[in-house]
């Protein structure tokens, strides 16, 4: 009697109880705007997850090694709870018989990446994944560990203004390594934690410092304008294209990957598109033979605008010319690549930068390896080298937390959110830099059929966002004014001549007469 009571009670509907039914906010407190994170799917976590461990401890079945699949899901459940709070990244740590303590790293970009795809069983889904992951395991080993604040050493910086000298390459410092100028940068500290090189040891300084000589050969002088052209909101200069990309490819040990780039100056294709490769231009590369190289970079600026054209492995060209469009060949081919933080938009003439450059590289092919018989032979043509343009896919879907427009998380597209007229400069350094790291990566035929999606599109170093863009110029002024405090303070005088005192009194007679 006392059950069916309550039960009578229970279903008594009040007024007022019937209003709240109907408007239950009224009943709620509001939920704040900044909490409504995006949707997380936690199978797609749990397969993430199961797969980087599966990766990094080089097993199938973790059960064996001491991983159950109950603490996947636990742990994978709640990095889904801190991604929906919009976090850019959440760290799962995990004990196993192999490891003390293997970390996860599982990022937003990614899953919201792999969420995308609903047929988790399918062959490119698991291919797409596996990519995924081995990009950001990499990028997470490369990465230096944070230090605490007491431990990081104080960057002096040293600004010039006008047309006055901030400093010049190369120069030899005393006391300081350039090599500290690395420190201002994450995309060159990276470079120092991958080769375990230290910035303050002095053979590493000279190693560096000998190596820089040699990269750049002239003086290459940098003044207070050229660094003006780091602040926000000014598009970069020629000077300050051509030295970083000189100083991000300088080894800086004996086995730096770094030697397999070359580096071509901003005015060289302008040169060539203006008046062809003559012999004046032909003596650029007298002492280079570029087909030795990994890598070709070639910064282009015309019309206020940069834009970034890369070769990869350029001695490749016969074996592709002959095997080009096979799907089935496995071994690396060569490739132009036009990177542009306006897509497709671009206001560079491809047309025209892909034939001066092709006209470039069947020159010095011939230079270089063709015979008598062969004088005339030109492999590089349109129809096996032309220019791909990766793009990826423009969706107005969904506000990603990292911009500021409706965009899929795809590399290029975010690109594309680079509404001023002033940060293509910094996107090409950043690609620069990108490729670079890629410099012993084989381009597939595969790659070249589906345009570069996964060796481009798909990696993780290209999932880069405007505040990227910002950290990285803002860095880049610190380095310069590290380089400027280094050349004014600490580079190596050399000794001025010895002047007869009576020529000081004449000139200085002379001036007063002027």
């Amino acid at each position: 009697m006392s059950d069916s009571s309550i039960n009578i009670k229970q279903a008594v509907v009040t007024p007022e109880k019937a209003k709240q039914n109907r408007h239950p906010s009224l009943n709620q407190s509001p939920v704040p705007k900044q909490s409504r994170g995006v949707s997380i799917s936690v199978k797609h976590v749990i397969y993430y997850v199961t797969t980087w461990l599966q990766s990094v401890l080089r097993v199938k079945k973790l059960r064996d090694i001491g991983i159950l699949s109950s603490t996947i899901k636990r742990e994978s459940r709640r990095g889904a709870v801190v991604l929906e709070t919009g976090k850019p990244e959440v760290r799962l740590e995990f004990e196993s018989k192999k490891s003390d303590n293997t970390v996860v790293v599982v990022t937003l970009a990614n899953i919201l990446a792999i969420q995308k795809h609903n047929d988790m069983k399918s062959l490119r889904f698991v291919d797409f994944v596996n990519a995924i992951i081995k990009a950001t395991a990499a990028n997470v080993e490369a990465t230096p560990p944070p230090q605490p604040a007491a431990s990081q050493t104080k960057i002096d910086t040293s600004y010039v203004t006008g047309d006055a000298t901030s400093f010049h390459l190369p120069f030899r410092s005393t006391d300081q390594s350039l090599l500290s100028a690395d420190e201002c940068s994450n995309e060159l500290k990276v470079q120092l934690r991958r080769l375990n090189v230290s910035s303050g040891s002095t053979s590493s300084r000279h190693f560096f410092e000998n190596s820089l000589r040699d990269i750049i050969g002239t003086k290459l002088v940098v003044n207070g304008n050229d660094v003006a052209t780091l602040k926000p909101h000014q598009l970069l200069n020629d000077v300050i294209i051509n030295t970083w990309l000189k100083w991000l490819t300088t080894p800086r040990s004996r086995n730096d990957t770094n030697s397999d780039v070359y580096v071509f100056s901003s005015y060289f294709i302008s040169a060539v598109m203006a008046n062809g490769y003559n012999k004046s231009l032909q003596r650029w590369l007298k002492k280079v033979n570029i087909f030795e190289k990994k890598l070709l970079l070639f910064p282009i600026h015309a019309g206020y605008h940069w834009s970034l054209i890369a070769v990869i492995s350029p001695k490749l060209i016969k074996q592709t010319s002959k095997r080009y469009g096979e799907p089935n060949y496995s071994q690396g081919v060569t490739c132009m690549i036009h990177l542009d933080s306006l897509g497709s938009s671009t206001m560079h003439d491809r047309h025209q930068l892909s034939w001066a450059i092709r006209g470039v590289l069947n020159v010095e092919w011939g230079r270089h390896f063709n015979d008598t018989l062969d004088k005339e032979a030109k492999p590089f043509t349109h129809r096996t080298f032309h220019l791909h343009c990766p793009s990826g896919k423009l969706k107005l879907k969904e506000r990603c937390h990292l911009s500021n427009a409706f965009y899929d998380f795809i590399p290029m597209a975010l690109c594309r959110s680079r509404i001023n007229n002033y940060d293509c400069g910094v996107f090409l350094l950043r690609n620069a830099f990108n490729l670079v790291q890629r410099v012993h990566t084989k381009v597939l035929m595969t790659d070249i059929n589906n345009r570069l999606q996964t060796y481009i599109d798909n990696n993780e170093l290209f999932h880069y966002d405007k505040a990227d863009i910002n950290r990285m110029r803002a860095e880049l002024f610190t380095m310069y004014g590290c380089l400027t405090n280094v050349y004014q303070h600490r580079r190596v005088m050399t000794q001025p001549a010895r002047l007869d005192p009576l020529e000081l009194e004449s000139d200085s007679e002379e001036e007063d007469e002027v």
